[in-house]
Parts: structure tokens; sequence; C-alpha cells
């Protein structure tokens, strides 16, 4: 079984949870090809993903449902490899089934596991899109007193 603590938020990091040790989840019917990541604390391979100790992750953000903890967290880290682009985002609506599964494995309530499904399904498509990386734009000014110089 997978452990985890509990964490205050503060401002530099805005996560619920912290893994204390890893685990590892068989997710092949979900998500199946070959697919092989390897990121810092998530490594999905052979159709299974394995997450390390250290991974932070935020939790359910609809409720808070002990029966939801690795659901989220397993749910959360495979959004952050969407979101990075390591994951095709087709794989999103398989994702979301994974985490409705867990959940009602885990002992919530099929009309709550469910409830939850739709409203990942409905609201949460944003949190799995590719983040586009942001270029920086420099402006070079040169003094007024200093011309450039003629080329011969």
């Amino acid at each position: 079984m997978a452990k985890f603590i509990f964490t205050q938020p503060n401002k530099r990091a805005h996560y619920k949870y912290r893994m204390v040790n890893g685990f590892a989840i068989y997710i092949g019917g979900y998500i199946h090809g070959m697919i092989d990541i390897q990121h810092d604390y998530i490594l999905l391979s052979d159709r299974t993903l394995t997450i390390t100790s250290g991974y932070a992750w935020n939790g359910s953000s609809m409720s808070r449902d002990k029966n939801a903890e690795i659901a989220s967290c397993v749910h959360d880290a495979l959004y952050q490899l969407m979101r990075e682009g390591w994951l095709n985002t087709k794989w999103r609506k398989e994702v979301d089934q994974l985490y409705r599964d867990i959940c009602i494995d885990q002992g919530t309530w099929r009309w709550h596991a469910n409830l939850k499904y739709f409203m990942l399904r409905k609201f949460a498509g944003d949190f799995a899109k590719p983040k586009k990386k942001k270029l920086k734009v420099y402006t070079l000014y040169y003094p007024s007193s200093s011309k450039p110089k003629e080329l011969k």
C-alpha cells in the first residue's frame, strides 16, 4: 500500500500530499501501446505507472475523500505528463476512467465516483492541455550618444 503524508500548503509549493514511499499500478487496460516515459518522479513503462517517493500532488479538487487519495495521485501524475507534453492528450478520457475505477476499487460509492468522473470530463480538460512555453523578448537600447559604426 502506498504511504503518503498530508502537508500544509505554502507559498512556494501548492501541494497537499507528498509520497513517502513509491508504488506501481498496472494501467494496461487504459493506456496501452509502446509508451516509455521516465520523468523525475513518474515512470510509465510496459503499461505500468510507477510513482516514486517525493512526488507531490494536489489531491482531489472536488471533495476530500480518503478513498480518492491514491486515485488523485495517479490522475494528477498522468495529467502532469500530458501537460508537460510527455503523454498525448488523446488518453485523457482513459485517465479519467482510471480515476473513477480506482475510486470505486478503494471504496468510493459507485454513484459518487461516476459523479466525479462526469465533473472531470466536463471541467478538467484545461488541466491536461500542454503548456505553451513563453518566449522572453528582450529589447536592446543603445545610448543616444553612441552611433552605430558605418560599414566599409
